[in-house]
Protein backbone atom coordinates (compact mmCIF):
# COMPACT_ATOMS: atom_id res chain seq x y z
CA UNK A 1 0.00 0.00 0.00
CA UNK A 2 1.10 3.74 -0.80
CA UNK A 3 2.12 5.40 2.17
CA UNK A 4 -0.31 8.38 0.84
CA UNK A 5 -3.04 5.74 0.60
CA UNK A 6 -1.94 4.89 4.52
CA UNK A 7 -1.49 8.63 6.04
CA UNK A 8 -4.74 9.12 4.59
CA UNK A 9 -7.31 6.12 6.29
CA UNK A 10 -4.87 7.13 9.19
CA UNK A 11 -6.58 10.47 8.99
CA UNK A 12 -10.05 8.91 7.70
CA UNK A 13 -10.21 6.73 11.23
CA UNK A 14 -9.26 9.32 12.87
CA UNK A 15 -12.34 11.47 11.69
CA UNK A 16 -14.22 8.24 12.59
CA UNK A 17 -13.26 7.96 16.26
CA UNK A 18 -14.05 11.42 16.66
CA UNK A 19 -17.60 10.83 15.25
CA UNK A 20 -18.18 7.99 16.84
CA UNK A 21 -18.76 6.25 12.99
CA UNK A 22 -17.83 2.59 12.88
CA UNK A 23 -17.61 2.05 9.31
CA UNK A 24 -17.38 4.23 6.34
CA UNK A 25 -18.57 2.92 2.66
CA UNK A 26 -17.73 3.89 -0.98
CA UNK A 27 -18.55 3.33 -4.16
CA UNK A 28 -16.18 4.14 -7.51
CA UNK A 29 -15.78 7.53 -7.64
CA UNK A 30 -13.76 10.06 -6.25
CA UNK A 31 -14.10 10.08 -2.80
CA UNK A 32 -12.56 6.27 -3.43
CA UNK A 33 -9.96 7.93 -5.65
CA UNK A 34 -8.88 10.42 -3.22
CA UNK A 35 -7.95 7.84 -0.50
CA UNK A 36 -6.73 5.07 -2.87
CA UNK A 37 -5.58 6.72 -5.78
CA UNK A 38 -8.02 4.49 -7.54
CA UNK A 39 -11.23 3.17 -8.37
CA UNK A 40 -12.61 0.01 -9.85
CA UNK A 41 -14.92 0.60 -12.73
CA UNK A 42 -18.63 1.52 -11.71
CA UNK A 43 -21.41 -0.32 -12.92
CA UNK A 44 -24.71 -2.00 -11.74
CA UNK A 45 -23.10 -4.20 -9.68
CA UNK A 46 -22.16 -3.74 -5.83
CA UNK A 47 -18.64 -2.37 -5.39
CA UNK A 48 -18.00 -1.07 -2.14
CA UNK A 49 -15.00 -0.27 -0.02
CA UNK A 50 -15.59 -0.34 3.24
CA UNK A 51 -13.25 0.82 6.13
CA UNK A 52 -13.69 -0.18 9.51
CA UNK A 53 -12.09 0.86 13.16
CA UNK A 54 -8.73 -0.58 12.05
CA UNK A 55 -9.34 -2.83 8.36
CA UNK A 56 -10.31 -2.14 5.74
CA UNK A 57 -11.74 -4.42 2.62
CA UNK A 58 -13.36 -3.92 -0.76
CA UNK A 59 -16.95 -5.78 -1.60
CA UNK A 60 -15.23 -6.94 -5.12
CA UNK A 61 -17.36 -8.40 -8.18
CA UNK A 62 -15.60 -11.14 -9.09
CA UNK A 63 -16.20 -10.36 -12.79
CA UNK A 64 -13.90 -6.53 -11.70
CA UNK A 65 -11.35 -8.87 -9.03
CA UNK A 66 -8.74 -9.44 -12.11
CA UNK A 67 -8.53 -5.96 -13.21
CA UNK A 68 -8.82 -4.16 -9.77
CA UNK A 69 -6.35 -6.35 -8.35
CA UNK A 70 -3.49 -4.63 -10.33
CA UNK A 71 -4.35 -1.64 -8.84
CA UNK A 72 -4.40 -2.35 -4.90
CA UNK A 73 -3.60 -4.92 -2.33
CA UNK A 74 -6.68 -4.39 -0.07
CA UNK A 75 -8.71 -7.57 0.70
CA UNK A 76 -11.51 -8.83 -1.49
CA UNK A 77 -14.54 -10.56 -1.01
CA UNK A 78 -15.86 -11.78 -4.50
CA UNK A 79 -19.11 -12.43 -5.40
CA UNK A 80 -20.57 -13.74 -8.24
CA UNK A 81 -23.59 -12.87 -10.09
CA UNK A 82 -24.73 -16.99 -9.78
CA UNK A 83 -24.40 -16.18 -6.09
CA UNK A 84 -25.45 -12.52 -5.48
CA UNK A 85 -23.56 -10.29 -2.77
CA UNK A 86 -25.34 -10.55 0.31
CA UNK A 87 -22.91 -13.43 1.86
CA UNK A 88 -19.65 -11.71 0.80
CA UNK A 89 -20.96 -8.07 2.51
CA UNK A 90 -21.50 -10.16 5.54
CA UNK A 91 -18.26 -11.79 5.11
CA UNK A 92 -16.42 -8.44 4.88
CA UNK A 93 -18.44 -6.66 7.61
CA UNK A 94 -16.94 -9.21 9.77
CA UNK A 95 -13.49 -9.05 8.49
CA UNK A 96 -13.20 -5.89 9.13
CA UNK A 97 -15.19 -5.54 12.24
CA UNK A 98 -17.96 -3.63 11.28
CA UNK A 99 -21.36 -5.51 11.94
CA UNK A 100 -22.30 -3.64 14.41
CA UNK A 101 -20.27 -0.08 13.75
CA UNK A 102 -23.11 2.33 15.27
CA UNK A 103 -22.77 4.80 12.54
CA UNK A 104 -22.39 3.81 8.63
CA UNK A 105 -20.96 6.96 6.61
CA UNK A 106 -22.35 6.37 3.34
CA UNK A 107 -20.95 7.78 0.09
CA UNK A 108 -23.80 10.69 -1.13
CA UNK A 109 -22.58 9.50 -4.58
CA UNK A 110 -23.24 6.11 -3.99
CA UNK A 111 -26.49 4.66 -6.31
CA UNK A 112 -29.47 4.27 -3.93
CA UNK A 113 -29.61 0.27 -4.61
CA UNK A 114 -26.14 0.01 -3.77
CA UNK A 115 -26.77 1.91 -0.37
CA UNK A 116 -30.15 -0.18 0.01
CA UNK A 117 -28.55 -3.11 0.17
CA UNK A 118 -25.88 -1.85 2.78
CA UNK A 119 -28.22 -0.61 4.91
CA UNK A 120 -30.27 -3.76 4.74
CA UNK A 121 -27.37 -5.96 6.35
CA UNK A 122 -26.54 -4.05 9.27
CA UNK A 123 -28.41 -3.94 12.66
CA UNK A 124 -31.77 -2.09 12.31
CA UNK A 125 -30.34 0.92 14.79
CA UNK A 126 -27.06 1.95 12.76
CA UNK A 127 -27.26 5.57 12.64
CA UNK A 128 -26.39 6.94 9.11
CA UNK A 129 -25.37 10.22 7.40
CA UNK A 130 -22.92 11.11 4.68
CA UNK A 131 -19.56 11.84 4.05
CA UNK A 132 -19.00 16.07 5.36
CA UNK A 133 -18.20 15.37 8.92
CA UNK A 134 -15.40 12.76 7.88
CA UNK A 135 -13.61 11.96 4.39
CA UNK A 136 -15.11 15.37 3.31
CA UNK A 137 -13.94 17.17 6.21
CA UNK A 138 -10.15 15.92 4.96
CA UNK A 139 -10.70 16.84 1.34
CA UNK A 140 -11.62 19.93 1.94
CA UNK A 141 -7.93 20.84 3.21
CA UNK A 142 -5.81 20.25 0.56
CA UNK A 143 -2.15 19.46 0.68
CA UNK A 144 0.58 20.20 -1.09
CA UNK A 145 0.14 17.68 -3.83
CA UNK A 146 -3.24 18.29 -4.64
CA UNK A 147 -2.75 22.35 -4.68
CA UNK A 148 -0.37 21.31 -7.95
CA UNK A 149 -2.92 18.78 -9.55
CA UNK A 150 -5.42 21.37 -9.44
CA UNK A 151 -2.79 24.08 -10.35
CA UNK A 152 -2.18 22.01 -13.17
CA UNK A 153 -5.44 21.50 -14.16
CA UNK A 154 -5.98 25.06 -14.12
CA UNK A 155 -3.00 25.89 -16.74
CA UNK A 156 -4.56 23.22 -19.00
CA UNK A 157 -7.72 24.95 -19.00
CA UNK A 158 -6.33 28.34 -19.74
CA UNK A 159 -4.31 26.73 -22.70
CA UNK A 160 -7.50 25.57 -23.85
CA UNK A 161 -9.33 28.83 -23.85
CA UNK A 162 -6.70 30.47 -25.62
CA UNK A 163 -6.45 27.58 -28.22
CA UNK A 164 -10.20 28.35 -28.98
CA UNK A 165 -8.98 31.90 -28.99
CA UNK A 166 -6.35 31.43 -31.58
CA UNK A 167 -8.75 28.79 -33.67
CA UNK A 168 -12.33 30.76 -34.01
CA UNK A 169 -12.75 32.59 -36.77
CA UNK A 170 -16.36 33.44 -38.97
CA UNK A 171 -17.88 30.89 -40.77
CA UNK A 172 -16.52 28.07 -38.40
CA UNK A 173 -19.78 26.60 -36.34
CA UNK A 174 -20.08 26.34 -32.46
CA UNK A 175 -18.88 22.33 -33.06
CA UNK A 176 -16.24 22.62 -34.55
CA UNK A 177 -15.03 25.08 -32.60
CA UNK A 178 -15.70 22.47 -29.79
CA UNK A 179 -13.75 20.12 -31.43
CA UNK A 180 -10.56 22.35 -31.40
CA UNK A 181 -11.18 22.55 -27.79
CA UNK A 182 -11.36 18.94 -26.55
CA UNK A 183 -8.06 18.34 -28.86
CA UNK A 184 -6.62 20.42 -26.89
CA UNK A 185 -7.45 18.90 -23.42
CA UNK A 186 -6.85 15.68 -25.04
CA UNK A 187 -3.28 16.86 -26.20
CA UNK A 188 -2.34 17.71 -22.82
CA UNK A 189 -3.27 14.53 -21.39
CA UNK A 190 -6.87 15.68 -19.65
CA UNK A 191 -10.19 14.30 -20.63
CA UNK A 192 -12.70 16.51 -21.82
CA UNK A 193 -15.53 16.76 -19.77
CA UNK A 194 -17.61 19.92 -20.96
CA UNK A 195 -17.09 22.29 -24.03
CA UNK A 196 -20.03 25.10 -24.44
CA UNK A 197 -19.89 27.03 -26.93
CA UNK A 198 -22.70 29.68 -27.51
CA UNK A 199 -22.47 31.84 -30.50
CA UNK A 200 -24.91 34.90 -30.32
CA UNK A 201 -28.26 34.47 -28.99
CA UNK A 202 -26.91 30.89 -28.27
CA UNK A 203 -24.77 32.55 -25.18
CA UNK A 204 -27.60 33.46 -23.24
CA UNK A 205 -28.34 29.95 -22.44
CA UNK A 206 -26.49 29.01 -19.43
CA UNK A 207 -26.01 25.23 -20.73
CA UNK A 208 -25.75 25.31 -23.95
CA UNK A 209 -23.66 22.93 -25.78
CA UNK A 210 -22.61 23.20 -28.89
CA UNK A 211 -24.50 23.24 -31.72
CA UNK A 212 -24.39 23.85 -36.06
CA UNK A 213 -24.78 27.38 -35.70
CA UNK A 214 -22.49 29.62 -37.81
CA UNK A 215 -20.36 31.85 -36.06
CA UNK A 216 -20.48 35.59 -37.98
CA UNK A 217 -18.57 38.55 -37.63
CA UNK A 218 -20.10 40.63 -35.03
CA UNK A 219 -20.80 37.59 -32.62
CA UNK A 220 -20.37 37.52 -28.97
CA UNK A 221 -19.49 33.89 -28.06
CA UNK A 222 -19.04 32.08 -24.60
CA UNK A 223 -17.15 29.55 -24.36
CA UNK A 224 -17.25 27.52 -20.87
CA UNK A 225 -14.93 24.65 -20.83
CA UNK A 226 -13.49 21.59 -18.36
CA UNK A 227 -11.52 18.89 -18.45
CA UNK A 228 -10.21 16.47 -16.28
CA UNK A 229 -6.71 14.95 -15.17
CA UNK A 230 -4.89 12.84 -12.49
CA UNK A 231 -8.73 12.93 -10.49
CA UNK A 232 -9.21 17.03 -10.94
CA UNK A 233 -11.20 19.05 -12.83
CA UNK A 234 -10.97 22.64 -13.88
CA UNK A 235 -13.53 25.23 -15.62
CA UNK A 236 -13.22 28.16 -16.76
CA UNK A 237 -15.85 30.62 -18.84
CA UNK A 238 -14.50 33.45 -21.13
CA UNK A 239 -16.32 35.31 -24.02
CA UNK A 240 -14.39 36.17 -27.19
CA UNK A 241 -15.90 39.09 -29.62
CA UNK A 242 -15.70 37.89 -33.44
CA UNK A 243 -15.11 41.72 -34.63
CA UNK A 244 -15.50 43.29 -38.03
CA UNK A 245 -12.75 45.14 -37.88
CA UNK A 246 -10.23 42.94 -36.78
CA UNK A 247 -9.97 39.34 -36.98
CA UNK A 248 -10.93 38.46 -33.13
CA UNK A 249 -10.57 40.72 -29.78
CA UNK A 250 -11.16 38.14 -26.96
CA UNK A 251 -12.36 39.89 -23.58
CA UNK A 252 -12.93 37.91 -20.23
CA UNK A 253 -16.08 38.53 -18.15
CA UNK A 254 -17.06 37.57 -14.51
CA UNK A 255 -18.58 34.55 -13.60
CA UNK A 256 -22.55 34.13 -14.88
CA UNK A 257 -23.39 34.96 -10.91
CA UNK A 258 -22.02 38.34 -11.17
CA UNK A 259 -22.44 41.60 -13.18
CA UNK A 260 -20.65 42.53 -16.25
CA UNK A 261 -17.36 44.43 -15.97
CA UNK A 262 -17.35 47.88 -17.22
CA UNK A 263 -15.00 46.49 -20.18
CA UNK A 264 -17.22 43.88 -21.59
CA UNK A 265 -20.68 46.64 -21.05
CA UNK A 266 -18.91 48.62 -23.70
CA UNK A 267 -18.43 45.61 -25.73
CA UNK A 268 -22.06 44.61 -25.50
CA UNK A 269 -23.23 47.95 -26.70
CA UNK A 270 -21.09 48.51 -29.12
CA UNK A 271 -22.55 45.61 -31.11
CA UNK A 272 -26.15 45.97 -30.04
CA UNK A 273 -28.12 47.22 -33.02
CA UNK A 274 -29.54 49.79 -30.42
CA UNK A 275 -28.49 51.27 -26.75
CA UNK A 276 -28.50 48.51 -24.23
CA UNK A 277 -28.00 49.03 -21.15
CA UNK A 278 -27.26 46.06 -18.93
CA UNK A 279 -28.01 45.89 -15.31
CA UNK A 280 -27.07 42.05 -14.43
CA UNK A 281 -25.92 39.36 -16.25
CA UNK A 282 -26.87 35.97 -15.50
Amino acid sequence: MKEQTKARLAALRTKMNETGSGLVALAPGSHMDWLIGYHPHPDERPCLLLIGPQKEAFLMPALNAEGTREHTDIDFYNWSDAEGPVEALTLALAGIGAEKPGRVVIDETMRADFALLLIDNLPEDTARDFTPETLGALRMRKDRSEYELLKMNAGIADRAMQAAFAKIRPGMTEKELAAEIRSHFLSEGAAPAFWIVGAGGNGAFPHHSASERVIAEGDAVVIDIGGRKQGFPSDITRMAIVAAHRKVTARSTRSSSGPFRQRSRRLVQAFSPRPWTMQHAR
